[in-house]
Formats: structure tokens, sequence, C-alpha cells
């Protein structure tokens, strides 16, 4: 049988080509991955209402009506709508059935460029922000708020990329200027993380009544709410098993009265549940 010669360059080449080929397949996979890993993400969906000339684009805003926002200040900061993006920057868009005078863009959630000042120090990567003096623009947050609008993934040192600057006037008749430019920031209206709770109320708690009412809440509210609530389960409990334990002895006692029995522990339950709804919604009240 003839033997095939090996060429060892041949081979060389052979294998060099196939690893170039398969590397020049490999360039858009790697270069989508690459892509998506440095794209920001970006809210697809927003909404238009109508604002004045004072609505600018990386302002977060508050709703005036249905179909009107204007600037959000530090206390209105729960009712924050969102933040204003440019026009192009949502791919759906819901907009009113009669759009009147100017229209903009608002989206709640999403990597976007936010207007900040430097009133609360220089904006680096990585801090929670709040919403300064000036309506609409956002600062960096500290322990005293008790809301974040988001979080930043760039810097603002008031130095560079500075587009205004403004006069603030503090309660003590102090004036300081204050820079004001943009940061790109992941939206979202959230407690604050590093907000001092000074309630005495468990941060777990405190947390899940400002998500469930979006707004800060009294430790008082707090724990009258929690009062609430165990007292409903323990009444709601006491009710349920009280029938049922009460039906399953009539029943054995008299067997043949079982569908009048049966019906009057279904009642119970109706009543227990009716019970528990209503302690719900009072636990909820106070809240409010």
């Amino acid at each position: 049988m003839k033997q095939l010669a090996v060429h060892p360059k041949k081979v060389f080449t052979a294998v060099a080509g196939l690893g170039l080929l398969l590397s020049l397949l490999a360039l858009p996979t790697a270069a989508s991955a690459a892509s998506a890993a440095t794209t920001p993400p970006t809210n697809t969906v927003a909404q238009s209402y109508s604002a004045g000339s004072d609505v600018l684009t990386g302002m977060l805003v508050q709703p005036k009506d249905k179909s009107t926002v204007i600037p959000v200040d530090a206390d209105s900061i729960h009712k924050m709508s969102g933040v204003v993006i440019p026009i192009n920057g949502a791919e759906i868009v819901l907009t009113p059935p009669k759009a009147q005078s100017r229209q903009v863009l608002v989206s709640s959630t999403g990597r976007y460029s936010l207007l900040v000042s430097n009133q609360n120090g220089a904006v680096k990567t990585g801090d929670y922000l709040t919403i300064s003096a000036l309506a609409g623009i956002a600062m960096k947050a500290g322990p005293e708020q008790s809301e974040v609008v988001g979080r930043a993934v760039g810097n603002f040192d008031g130095k560079a990329n500075v587009v205004d600057t403004v006069k603030l006037k503090s309660d003590n008749g102090h004036t300081s200027t204050v820079a004001v430019g943009y940061v790109q920031t992941d939206i979202r209206l959230a407690p604050n993380p590093l907000s001092k709770n000074s309630n005495y109320v468990p941060g777990i708690l405190d947390r899940a009544a400002q998500s469930i009412t979006n707004k800060p809440v009294s430790a008082a509210k707090i724990y009258l709410s929690i009062a609430v609530v165990v007292a409903t389960f323990f009444i709601t409990g006491s009710m349920v098993y009280g029938g049922m334990r009460g039906s399953m002895t009539a029943i054995g006692r008299n067997p043949l009265a079982k569908g009048v029995i049966s019906r009057g522990m279904v009642q119970s339950v109706i009543f227990g549940l009716i019970v528990f709804l209503l302690g719900i919604l009072a636990a909820y009240g106070l809240l409010l």
C-alpha cells in the first residue's frame, strides 16, 4: 500500500488558515457580545406629556395633571414620574388622545443623561442621587434624604462639562454658586439606602412601608399598622378555627344535620375572610 507523505509546513499552513477562518467567523459574535455588555440599559417605552418651556431634557418631572408635567421638587419627590428624555430616546411612545402645546417624553426607568448639580458635593459613579434645591435637578444624596431618584454611572465635579451655574441662597442668607451638568444615571425612585432611621423602626419594615405607600412613613403609623395586621390574623384564625371545630363536633353528634351544619361552617369561613380583608385595608389606610 502506498503511504502518503505528510509535510509539516503544509499541515501548519492548513491549521493556521482554519484558525484564521474561525476567528473571522467569531468576530461578529464577539463584537455583538461586547456591544451588549457596554450598551447601557434603556427603557424602550416612554409617555408623552405637555410641558412648559422650563422643562428641559434631563430634568426630573412630576404630574401637574393627567397630561402635563412640571419639574419635581424635594417636597414632592414621591410624586416623580420620571426623567425627560430625547425625542428619539424610546422605541415605543404612549401619546395622549389630543396633544396640546409642547410635548416631552418621560421615562420612569432606564439609563439616561440626568441634570445634576454639585450642591451636595461632586457626583461620582455609584453615588445615589436625590432632588436638589433646584426643581427637576438632582444632586448627590446623603443620609438626610429619605428617597433617591437613581444611581450615577458617571462623574460630575462641577468643573468640567458644566452647562450652567446657579446662585442659591440658604435659610441663613448665605449665597453659594452651584454648577449644573449631565451625568448618566440609572433612573429609579426608591427609598434611600443611606438614610439613617431615627424612628427606631427596623430597616426592612421602613423600606417595606415606603415601597407600599411610595413616601416616608412615621414609626407610629408603621407599628399601628402592624398591630392591626396581627390582630386581624388572630381574629380571623379564631373565627375560622372555632367555626370549623364547632361544625365538625356538631356533625359528629347529629349526622342528619350535616347539610345545615356545613353551610354554617362555610359562612364562618366567609365571614373570617371578610374580616381579614377589612383588617388589611385598615392597615393600608393607616400607612397612607
